[in-house]
């Protein structure tokens, strides 16, 4: 299970994965990887072990680093190369459980079933396509959120003086 986000978190709404025990069974390991890999990219190291350091039952307690986990709204300050100068943020939660979704979805040309893995055939249906289930719209809100913390943190260098992040972009394809 990881840190933020556990196989529950899919079970309805707009980031829904089907799970039945063979699914769970790929998807707990799966959420370890692209939690760890994710928040490392967007701290970079250094502020990540720091952050991950000031957890207490999965939360921040550092103002520094609730003011990034929790969602926000901000239009303070304009920088070239960012829509507007503002950026919205859902929080780390709701970002990591996107960008989970759009890649474990993506991942899986195949179904899970109890039985196994299968390739679904039919007469009747056919495997969709990326496009069809809006694989681009759920990457790119994740970005938008990624990039919204991102965007706080280098824009305040006094608070988050060790911030190395790897910046993300939106896509048209996938």
């Amino acid at each position: 299970m990881g840190t933020f986000v556990n196989t529950s978190d899919f079970t309805n709404g707009e980031i829904l994965i089907s799970q039945s025990s063979a699914t769970e069974q790929e998807l707990e390991p799966y959420i370890d990887t692209a939690e760890l890999e994710i928040l490392q990219e967007l701290f970079g190291s250094e502020l990540y072990a720091l952050f991950i350091a000031d957890l207490v039952g999965g939360v921040p307690q550092d103002a520094r680093f609730v003011a990034v986990f929790n969602a926000f709204y901000d239009d303070s300050d304009s920088v070239v190369g960012w829509c507007c100068g503002a950026s919205r943020s859902e929080g780390i939660k709701k970002m990591l459980m996107r960008f989970i979704n759009f890649s474990f979805t993506r991942d899986q040309p195949n179904q899970n079933t109890p039985v196994g893995t299968v390739k679904n055939q039919s007469e009747n249906s056919t495997n969709s396509s990326a496009g069809s289930y809006g694989a681009a719209i759920k990457y790119n809100k994740a970005v938008e959120s990624y990039q919204a913390i991102a965007r706080k943190m280098m824009l305040d260098s006094v608070t988050y003086p060790e911030y190395n992040g790897i910046p993300k972009e939106k896509t048209i394809f996938i």
